[in-house]
């Protein structure tokens, strides 16, 4: 009886594996075709910020998720103010003393969803955002979700700012990650609550421009 149950169990947890599997495929194969490719290098998406920020003559930089601070360091020489907002209170005391010297950097510690706001009432000239604060296994923090992102678009959908940039990394982890939108709900969303905005993927970041 024991056995029998043992190995009905078992099959339970390969049927499951397997379906994990399989809807992981799925993932990567419908971000594959329809956002051209992903899994795209850290350098090569810092590479993609840049020109958009080029493209649409963007003078501020924020980003939520600040980590290690790769990407702030990275737009120093390009924006005039850089606002970075990081979850984990280990890592923004390493990132205040990182950039400690740059006076166009300002770090902020705590929930995006609820700094964000008053981030914003601070940005001089056009804005580049780009949203990256979510959970990332260990040595990073998780508040009450994976990913604020839904309440981080509703904050720049109510905000003043009329023209702006937004991207979203990770754009493979929507629809099959917790707390992640689908593409579809997604865009949808931003139909709704953005005025004149495009939408597109491509390199697993998902590109929003409003003008």
């Amino acid at each position: 009886m024991i056995k029998n149950l043992r190995k009905i169990y078992q099959n339970i947890k390969n049927a499951i594996k397997y379906n994990q599997h399989k809807r992981r495929n799925f993932a990567l194969d419908t971000i594959t075709r329809y956002a051209g490719g992903c899994f795209a290098p850290e350098d090569f998406k810092r590479r993609n910020i840049l020109e958009y920020f080029e493209t649409y003559n963007c003078e501020t930089f924020i980003e939520t998720g600040t980590c290690y601070g790769a990407t702030t360091e990275f737009m120093i020489p390009y924006a005039k103010e850089i606002h970075t907002v990081e979850l984990s209170e280990k890592l923004y005391k390493k990132c205040i003393e990182k950039f400690k010297n740059e006076a166009k950097v300002h770090c902020y510690q705590g929930n995006s969803r609820d700094l964000l706001s008053d981030i914003i009432k601070q940005i001089k000239g056009k804005p580049l955002f780009y949203l990256d604060s979510h959970y990332a296994g260990n040595g990073t923090a998780k508040a009450d979700k994976n990913t604020p992102i839904i309440e981080e678009l509703s904050i720049l959908a109510s905000s003043n700012i009329g023209s702006m940039v937004i991207l979203i990394d990770d754009a493979r982890f929507f629809g099959f990650e917790d707390d992640y939108p689908s593409l579809f709900k997604l865009k949808l969303f931003i139909k709704e609550n953005f005025q004149n905005a495009e939408f597109d993927v491509y390199n697993d970041v998902i590109r929003i421009v409003i003008n």
